[in-house]
């Protein structure tokens, strides 16, 4: 069935296609009798009573960990909508350690076996058919309805599935099937206890124990063969014995004894997994082939024998809890020393944002007596473990962790990472590309250059021991890779082959511990280890994963890890998706209350009337936005765009009847309008050239005719443009620089334009004429040490408000009558702290506005308890084995 968003199944509102289930096509909808949102199943066929009785018996479970059925139609199932990665995704990115595993499988052994007390099996038991939500409760999907339904799509593999009540039928999926299954005999609950262990053991050992390459390969795997029990822990062995056994009678018979057979995890907690032999079969009848496997596994046992390691050391793991009051940034960065004694990270308390240091001799946390008090970002360590370096808005510096005063590296530099060599030079990171600097100051040298006009960056070098090659992330519309480059190369000279894909910057670990240098990456969220030649500029092993659950800091591809060359490992897991509340604060700063529910909010901007915000949300509680608008006064909040795509950066129509956003669409960025009460479709009206990024929109001109927004030249960094809205024709560039100008905003009267720029070092906020409004020509600075964002004109043109970076909401008085004239900014008040936290993320300036009478300010602020996690200290992290 093709059922588009809008469209109706009964009082149920299709919102949008979230996927294709063993039934057939799966939809988000709304219940329109109440206010929730679930998942809609919807079948090719249309049911019978038989199901309908199955139906009936499977809605009356009650469980926190069994997804619940809520309403039966002609041809659909109407289910609890679940958040969250299949079970099946989570293990095609890594095998789980025990630890995890364990939290899921108990879980999984609850519902099962609350089920069966109330007479229900499941019968097709699978990871695709078990999610794990972001707060990790398991929930396990179609409950029971194996048997229910008669024909459902196939999922990895064919999913057989025969009449349930026909003499020799087969039910099931083959890979999980239990052997009377797969021998069309009699089911009960020992079936599904079978396909529990067969989960429960691919969760830890990233493979199925029987399979094969068709569905008559794999039943004769399951009837055939015994499972290796030495790909997994020595701890649930035991238990995994009882749940596979072929015959059902000696098989485990209630689930709920699993956890009681799992045998105590020695040096679990501090990271340490023993590594051991495979064990001895009990299987009698086993094919003659196995006796050569066996001979083949000796042989391999032997030669390792002779070839192994120094016993590892052990594995110490614990957590750096922050003092009460002081917040880590939500983006996040942070550095470990190169002898591993000390970490310097980013953090927030009541006196602002600053660098912190917590030595690893000490329980302490401090804050260092360094600049700046806005937005730190970008810390590297030199050779020695004295110094840190960093940019500061406007420099590149660097300071004597033991104290001292800054020193100036490189002037009127900005870096997203950098690199500080033995011989004294440094590298340093840039939208711009890769540049050479040395540690006493001086002029840098460009060693790469980035293509600007395609989005491309070039940012967190790494040096290589050699100190004449060196590594790089480069990224480029929407893909992010490594490559390699050498200082002796011309930026035209260097390579362009990518040597790893990855979202964010990697590092590069000395050999140590008998184990060669490694480089550190993510990899779907996995932190992996892979051994790594830098004389060769090649991997040099197989990759094996170190932790799980790495985060990326926002918008800085900055991977939440770092190493020090002595074994030890600091982290941060993936943060809970961030929820922002919305909050009105008058003119000095106080709570006026909230508006509507929390949400993942990005983008907030007022209707010209102060009525009414557009919002970019995430709604789906994936990386896809849309735009929602809400009724400040009476609510509700209903969403404008439904398609598939992203939307993002919305902007009001002067009358306040349209709204402007981006959206993507076939793999290309445009520029759409849709009416602001939703009664019409969306109208394109721009679609960027292929291969670039997506525009930034930021006003729409007080007569209509013009939208505003920004995005990268060629060779200028970003740019102003214009786009007529009514007449189909290419944008009109309103200022070109060397520097990076963003975030226009014009004049209720159409004479002035304001921006933010970097032309001085930092950004700041500058007015100018709009060309052909006759206005007198000039360029004006407003804002004073630096901007984060939120420019906005008071409606009447004699107010300015901006956002400082130490977190002040800035008031420059105007007098625009005849030329233009700005008085002193003077600081109204400061952002609560959790919103201060934002400001090193680079998205506090588009998540906050201004009624236009200047009187009420709205915030999007993070809810406490969806801070970032706390760092992660693993010392000698190369002993441990992540599974």
């Amino acid at each position: 069935m093709n059922l588009a968003p809008g469209e109706r199944l009964d009082h149920y509102e299709i919102i949008e296609r979230i996927g294709v289930g063993g039934m057939g096509e799966v939809f988000r909808a709304r219940d329109t009798r109440l206010p929730r949102e679930v998942a809609i199943k919807v079948s090719t066929m249309a049911f019978n009573e038989r199901f309908a009785r199955e139906a009936k018996v499977i809605a009356s479970l009650n469980h926190p960990n069994i997804c619940t059925l809520f309403d039966v139609g002609p041809n659909y199932l109407v289910m609890e909508l679940v958040e969250g990665a299949t079970l099946q995704d989570i293990i095609k990115q890594s095998a789980l350690g025990l630890e995890e595993a364990s939290r899921i499988a108990r879980q999984i052994a609850d519902a099962l076996d609350y089920a069966h007390e109330h007479g229900v099996i499941h019968r097709d038991l699978k990871p695709a058919n078990i999610k794990v939500r972001p707060d990790g409760v398991v929930k396990v999907l179609d409950f029971g309805l194996a048997k229910a339904v008669q024909a459902i799509q196939a999922d990895d593999m064919a999913t057989v599935t025969l009449d349930g009540t026909q003499a020799g039928s087969i039910l099931g999926t083959p890979n999980y099937m239990s052997p009377e299954q797969a021998t069309g005999r009699p089911t009960d609950k020992r079936s599904d206890t079978w396909s529990f262990g067969i989960v429960f053991y691919e969760m830890l050992a990233g493979g199925k124990p029987f399979s094969g390459s068709t569905v008559q390969e794999s039943i004769a795997s399951t009837l055939r063969d015994a499972p290796d029990l030495s790909k997994v822990p020595p701890q649930v062995r035991r238990l995994l014995r009882r749940c596979l056994e072929k015959d059902p009678q000696n098989r485990l018979r209630h689930l709920g004894d699993v956890m009681s057979l799992i045998d105590e995890a020695p040096s679990v907690e501090m990271g340490v997994v023993a590594t051991v032999a495979p064990e001895k079969t009990r299987t009698k009848w086993l094919w003659p082939a196995v006796a050569g496997i066996g001979l083949i596994a000796a042989a391999a046992i032997g030669a390792l024998h002779f070839s192994e390691r120094p016993a590892p050391r052990e594995s110490v793991r614990f957590e750096i809890t922050l003092p009460s009051g002081v917040t880590a940034t939500r983006a996040g960065t942070f550095s470990i020393s190169p002898d591993g004694r000390s970490i310097v990270f980013a953090a927030t308390n009541a006196e602002g944002t600053r660098w912190w240091l917590r030595r690893m001799d000490s329980t302490e946390v401090r804050p260092l007596n360094l600049e700046p008090s806005g937005n730190p970002f970008a810390p590297f360590w030199s050779p020695d473990s004295k110094f840190i370096a960093y940019s500061n808005g406007k420099d590149i510096v660097k300071a004597e962790v033991a104290g001292g005063a800054t020193q100036t590296i490189c002037t009127g530099c900005q870096a997203l990472g950098g690199s500080w060599g033995k011989d004294g030079n440094i590298l340093l990171g840039n939208l711009s590309g890769i540049t050479r600097v040395s540690e006493g100051g001086g002029t840098p040298v460009e060693l790469t250059k980035a293509d600007r006009s395609q989005g491309e960056a070039h940012v967190h070098p790494v040096l290589l021991p050699d100190g004449k090659h060196f590594l790089y992330l480069e990224v480029a519309g929407g893909k992010s890779g490594i490559l390699a480059g050498s200082v002796d190369a011309k930026p035209e000279g260097q390579s362009k082959d990518m040597l790893l894909a990855t979202p964010a910057g990697v590092v590069w670990v000395p050999p140590g511990n008998g184990v060669p240098g490694e480089l550190l990456y993510l990899r779907d969220g996995n932190l992996m280890a892979q051994p790594f030649d830098p004389a060769k500029i090649a991997f040099a092993g197989d990759a094996r994963p170190v932790a799980n659950q790495v985060g990326v800091a926002d918008n800085l591809a900055w991977g939440l890890f770092s190493a020090s060359e002595n074994g030890q490992l600091v982290y941060r897991n993936s943060a809970q998706a961030s929820h922002q509340q919305l909050t009105w604060l008058d003119r000095t700063g106080k709570n006026l209350g909230t508006v509507g529910e929390p949400a993942q909010v990005s983008v907030v901007v007022l209707s010209p009337d102060g009525k009414r915000a557009a919002l970019a949300l995430n709604s789906s509680g994936t990386s896809t936005e849309d735009i929602w608008i809400e009724d400040l006064a009476a609510g509700p909040r209903t969403r404008l765009t439904f398609d598939p795509g992203p939307e993002t950066q919305p902007i009001w129509s002067p009358d306040g009847l349209s709204v402007a956003y981006v959206g993507l669409r076939d793999s290309r960025w445009g520029i759409y309008r849709r009416a602001s009460n939703g009664a019409a479709g969306e109208e394109q009206l721009y679609t960027v050239p292929a291969g670039t990024n997506a525009p930034n929109l930021s006003d729409w001109s007080p007569d209509g005719k013009l939208i505003l927004f920004h995005r990268f030249g060629s060779g200028t960094d970003t740019d102003l443009w214009m786009l007529p809205v009514e007449s189909v024709s290419a944008p009109k560039l309103l200022l070109q620089t060397p520097f990076q100008e963003i975030a226009t905003r014009v004049s209720k009267d159409g004479r002035w334009y304001l921006y933010r720029s970097n032309e001085s070092g930092r950004n700041e906020i500058y007015v100018q004429a709009v060309p052909g409004s006759g206005a007198p020509s000039g360029k004006w600075l407003v804002s004073k040490d630096g901007s984060a964002g939120m420019a906005r004109w008071r409606r009447d043109g004699r107010e300015i408000f901006y956002l400082a970076n130490d977190g002040g909401v800035m008031s420059v008085d105007v007098n625009a009558s005849a030329s233009f004239q700005a008085a002193p900014p003077k600081k109204l008040f400061d952002v609560p702290l959790a919103f201060r936290a934002l400001l090193a993320s680079r998205n506090a300036g588009t998540a906050a506005d201004v009624t236009p009478d200047g009187q009420r300010f709205l915030f999007a602020i993070p809810l406490a308890d969806t801070s970032v996690a706390q760092y992660q200290v693993v010392t000698e992290w190369r002993s441990v084995q992540v599974r």
